[in-house]
């Protein structure tokens, strides 16, 4: 199941302790692989560098609450001192042996909850909540391929000895 929620973008695949070994490392790859993706498309969301603080400004301060009219249709957020960039950490599944694997995607800058959830003067710009929406269903459709591979992987491999 993959779920968004303003605190991160969450990778789970459950209920998997049926599989093979193959399978579940064919799981395991392909939350991480998602996870790659996934965060590859945040990153795109976080650093747009088409319009500088100043112009903004110039622009009547698009992102306010009490005129908003950003100049993005998606929820868009503007590179600034680079510090909300950095902030985005992508945890990893550790490993595939358990019937859960999951891995997170976050950021700790503490900007993180105003700028996805808005405050009384600035719009709100769910950005993971939108990579979800556009890529939640390729994400889910590369972690079964991947889990479909592992399972075609150890059947060969036990068809081989037979």
């Amino acid at each position: 199941m993959i779920t968004a929620t303003i605190s991160g973008l969450d990778v789970t695949i459950k209920n998997i302790g049926k599989l093979s070994e193959q399978g579940k490392k064919g799981a395991y790859d392909g939350v991480f692989k998602a996870l790659d993706v996934a965060n590859q498309a945040c990153e795109k969301m976080i650093s747009a560098d088409d319009h500088s603080l100043a112009e903004l400004a110039l622009m009547g301060h698009p992102y306010s609450a009490a005129h908003p009219d950003p100049p993005h249709s998606d929820p868009i957020i503007h590179v600034v001192t680079g510090d909300y960039q950095r902030g985005l950490v992508t945890t990893p599944p550790v490993g595939w042996s358990d019937a859960i694997i999951s891995g997170t995607i976050k950021n700790d800058d503490p900007k993180d909850r105003w700028l996805q959830d808005g405050t009384v003067n600035m719009i709100a710009r769910p950005y993971m909540e939108w990579v979800i929406q556009t890529i939640g269903t390729g994400l889910r459709d590369l972690i079964i391929a991947n889990i479909m591979r592992g399972v075609e992987r150890g059947r060969d491999l036990f068809h081989k000895g037979a």
